[in-house]
């Protein structure tokens, strides 16, 4: 083959992004057994440890019209660099305070809250820089590597996580995680951000969220998957919410070992799984025809996970409604980058993952709120009705019709 046809590198500056935000993403990945389990240690409560899921995932629905429209004005690189050190601080603050024993259960959700709202606008920034360090046409292929390569070392995360809570305590894994923070900082620092083009208009914040919002609600597809996504979200906050109660009070999971871990892991599997699949997928068929049979997909395994009883089954449905989940989310994503100008991908992005994520503290509140009340098998029987609400939805409205046009037109 000649080098003409040769695929544009992607270059050493988004490599070294995505070995930043993979970095910060492995430590989170490891306090996503070590957050929950610290609050189920120390209240036993099935409701305050979905309620912290609540409050990890709220930050997005509270500030992410925000962020999305400032990372747009600031310096990218600078604003991850920044939001990175506070999420750190925050983290090392549980462990710091657990080991001068005056830890409380308000401080574990105050840093787990401020930690949550840093990092949404660390993730505001990361969308606007990441399509300014490719080329356009290896877009998608910029997408599906930050994403594979950040899954692989978040399947190792709560393995990992589990390993250091069994040996030590959840407060070690939050030191590494606090640790991970503090390194991505320091990888950002040596990335190149390419100067943007100067803007045309003074800047003025509602009417920059304004265009992030009516970007999204006057493009069909982006809309219609936004949606789709909040329902997705809606189910995943009440999985997620009550995964560490599911697997303790089940399937027998003693909350002290590492096999903990395992369970989280799997949802790691099943989002690498996904990055493989979701390119051959994009290329056979339409963004509307992959949204609806993930969502169909995601049923059928919540209710696996519901009826079993035996651990592998338990973790084998997980894999597979996180490869459904995940398939569904990053062909969201995909397409609002492929679809979306370059002056409004930061404001367009995090709106509409504020819109779609806004869904997860949803789930995981009512999934604390109603546990108690009507019990865990029916309470997760809920993601069910959602996911097929979703995807009747998805089935009955213009999707199919309008990801046909952007799929010929991607030809």
């Amino acid at each position: 083959m000649s080098s003409t046809n040769a695929p544009t590198p992607l270059g050493s500056a988004f490599r070294l992004m995505v070995l930043a935000r993979t970095v910060a993403w492995f430590g989170t990945a490891v306090a996503l057994v070590a957050f929950p389990l610290v609050i189920y240690r120390t209240t036993g409560s099935a409701a305050a440890t979905a309620l912290l899921t609540a409050v990890e995932s709220a930050p997005y629905l509270l500030f992410g019209l925000f962020a999305g429209a400032v990372a747009d004005r600031w310096r990218r690189r600078p604003t991850m660099v920044v939001t990175a050190l506070a999420a750190c601080a925050a983290t090392a603050s549980i462990p710091t305070a657990y080991w001068m024993a005056t830890l409380s259960t308000a401080h574990v959700f105050v840093a787990a809250f401020v930690s949550a709202a840093a990092m949404v606008f660390f993730d505001a920034a990361g969308f606007g820089l990441l399509p300014s360090l490719v080329p356009r046409a290896r877009l998608a292929d910029a997408v599906g590597r930050q994403t594979a390569m950040a899954t692989v070392i978040t399947m190792a995360g709560p393995a990992l996580g589990g390993v250091l809570i069994a040996a030590s305590s959840p407060f070690a894994a939050l030191a590494l995680n606090a640790a991970t923070f503090a390194v991505t900082a320091i990888l950002l620092l040596w990335v190149r951000e390419p100067t943007s083009a100067p803007r045309t208009e003074q800047p003025h914040l509602w009417r920059d969220i304004g265009n992030g919002v009516r970007f999204i609600y006057g493009h069909p597809l982006v809309r219609l998957l936004t949606l789709i996504g909040t329902g997705n979200s809606v189910a995943g906050g009440i999985m997620t919410g009550l995964l560490v109660v599911t697997a303790v009070e089940r399937y027998g999971v003693d909350e002290d070992g590492g096999e903990l871990g395992l369970f989280f892991a799997a949802l790691g599997v099943g989002t690498l799984i996904s990055t493989a699949l979701l390119p051959r997928l994009s290329r056979k068929f339409t963004a509307g025809t992959i949204a609806i049979a993930g969502l169909l997909v995601q049923a059928g395994a919540i209710s696996v996970w519901i009826l079993a009883t035996v651990p592998v089954l338990g973790v084998c449905a997980l894999v597979v409604f996180q490869t459904a989940a995940s398939t569904v989310i990053i062909n969201g994503i995909t397409v609002r980058h492929l679809v979306t100008p370059d002056e409004l991908q930061g404001r367009v992005n995090t709106t509409a993952r504020m819109l779609a994520w806004g869904g997860q503290p949803i789930g995981a509140g009512l999934a604390g709120a109603l546990v108690g009340p009507i019990g865990l098998p029916a309470t997760l029987s809920l993601a069910v009705g959602v996911i097929a609400a979703n995807a009747l939805f998805a089935y009955l409205s213009s999707l199919r019709a309008v990801s046909s046009q952007l799929h010929s037109n991607s030809r």
